[in-house]
C-alpha cells in the first residue's frame, strides 16, 4: 500500500539493502515497515555503510514525494514509498544475507 503524506522516522531505523541493482531499500521504524524504490537505481545504497533519509532538507522525514536517500557521496531520489508487512521486511532481510 503506497504511503500517503509523510512519516517521521525515529533514530532507531533498520535499513535492509535490496539485492541486485540498487533499485530498492527496505526500512523498519518501530512497528512500521517501508519499501523505498529509486527512480534510476541507487548503487551507493547497496554498498554504503551509512544511509540517511530526508525530504525537503528535513532529516528522517519520509514522504510519498520528494524523499531523497543519501548514501556516502551519492544522493538518490525515491520514486515510490510503499508500506509493507513485517513479514515482507523479514523476507527481504533474509534474502539480503544470502
Amino acid at each position: 500500500m503506497p504511503l500517503e503524506g509523510c512519516a517521521t522516522l525515529g533514530d532507531g531505523q533498520q535499513i535492509v539493502r535490496g539485492s541486485g541493482n540498487g533499485k530498492r531499500i527496505y526500512v523498519r521504524d518501530g512497528e512500521d515497515h517501508y519499501q523505498l524504490t529509486f527512480r534510476n537505481g541507487c548503487s551507493a545504497a547497496v554498498l554504503a555503510s551509512k544511509i540517511s533519509i530526508s525530504t525537503d532538507g528535513q532529516a528522517n522525514k519520509l514522504c510519498s514525494e520528494a524523499t531523497k536517500v543519501k548514501a556516502d557521496r551519492q544522493t538518490c531520489r525515491v520514486s515510490e514509498v510503499t508500506r509493507i508487512s513485517p513479514e515482507e521486511f523479514d523476507r527481504q532481510k533474509k534474502r539480503a544475507r544470502h
